[in-house]
């Protein structure tokens, strides 16, 4: 299943027009994403615990 999906995004990269459909998909899920978190402040809890988090986990690294 994942090899699949591979080699169609794979493919895709390779004409200009797949790229762009890719961009906009990304920017699609990435809008959706945002205004459900900025909609619902359970998410903006959640989202906001989570960067919390990934940022001492990342600054106990160096």
């Amino acid at each position: 299943m994942m090899l699949e999906l591979y080699r169609k995004a794979a493919a895709r990269l390779m004409d200009r027009r797949g790229v762009s459909e890719l961009v906009a998909a990304i920017g699609l899920v990435a809008i959706t994403a945002a205004v459900v978190i900025m909609a619902s402040p359970q998410a903006k809890t959640m989202v906001g615990n989570l960067l919390t988090k990934a940022g001492t986990s990342i600054s106990g690294l160096f």
